[in-house]
């Protein structure tokens, strides 16, 4: 519920633009609630860009949008197939949450939009998740991720330079006031390097005394598991939490093959079974922190489009 009042507030005290991207877009109530609140800042003249995953947004049908589109709301589907049965690029999806306000506002996490994220929906008794405001720098290294995935969906060039420019202005002069450092990381089937599975793998290494890991689905490749080893074996306590309610049965069976060897090494294994968790954290030692969309699997490290925030704060993490 946090989430979306701070996120529907910031939409509410939008000025010039909205960039919105998700995995998942529902019109359920909160969807609902959003389309109308997109609509009246599209009447107030508020620049609004839409951008959802083909896939997993295909239950959300044109029509839905249309009062969006009838006042002038820029909306492109990701990797969209031509042909209803058939999608060659069905494998590469954009799994990236990201709302961006006025260049200088974003929300990012694991947290698709819709009603579940409150009330569990009709799986489960809840659903837990993970999710960031923040207002610097970091903002603009989205904003270059949201413009590429949109020109990739066939979005154009009409963003507008100038007030980018002035966005980084402001940062360079505020630059020295923020108590906190923060990185963007981001991956996907365009690039040669898995960077988010590197990013995994340098937290792994770098640990001193501590390692937690959140994520829904555990699939790991061998260097990860055995980086997890011999930090274990080194004597760095690690915690693993994953789905104990399960979305998706065949991650979840798959996860348990892992188990023996990691638990032999010292690692220590959790099922959360409040409900659903979706959120994908890891804390290291207490001071560096990362959460976004990045599940600890090989789908995300190599085919899905994901993004992370890093945070080297020991009060955020």
């Amino acid at each position: 519920k946090e989430k979306f009042k701070l996120l529907f507030e910031d939409i509410k005290n939008a000025k010039q633009y909205i960039h919105i991207q998700y995995y998942i877009l529902k019109k359920d109530g909160i969807g609902k609630q959003l389309f109308s609140l997109l609509e009246q800042k599209l009447k107030e003249g508020v620049q609004v860009y839409i951008l959802y995953d083909d896939i997993g947004s295909r239950k959300l049908s044109i029509s839905s949008l249309k009062n969006l589109t009838d006042n002038n709301a820029k909306i492109k589907s990701f990797f969209k197939s031509r042909f209803p049965l058939i999608n060659f690029r069905m494998n590469y999806r954009n799994h990236r949450k990201i709302t961006i306000v006025d260049n200088r506002i974003l929300h990012t996490g694991g947290m698709n939009l819709g009603e579940e994220y409150i009330t569990g929906g009709r799986r489960f008794e809840s659903w837990r998740d993970t999710n960031v405001r923040i207002k610097g720098e970091l903002v603009l290294h989205y904003l270059a991720i949201f413009v590429t995935d949109w020109l990739n969906s066939g979005g154009k060039q009409d963003f507008k330079m100038d007030d980018i420019e002035e966005v980084i202005e402001e940062h360079k002069n505020l630059r020295n006031e923020s108590p906190y450092i923060m990185q963007g990381s981001s991956s996907g089937p365009d690039t040669i390097w898995t960077t988010l599975k590197y990013t995994y793998s340098k937290l792994i290494t770098s640990a001193k005394k501590e390692i937690l890991i959140q994520s829904p689905y555990f699939i790991p490749d061998t260097s990860l598991v055995s980086q997890l080893k011999i930090a274990a074996l080194s004597g760095v306590k690690i915690k693993l939490m994953i789905a104990g309610v399960p979305d998706k049965k065949i991650p979840y069976w798959i996860a348990e093959t892992y188990f023996e060897e990691l638990l032999m090494a010292g690692v220590e294994i959790y099922r959360y079974k409040a409900g659903f968790i979706h959120c994908k954290n890891i804390v290291v030692d207490g001071k560096v922190s990362t959460m976004g969309t990045c599940n600890f699997d090989m789908r995300s490290f190599e085919i899905n489009y994901e993004i992370n925030s890093i945070f080297y704060n020991e009060e955020i993490s």
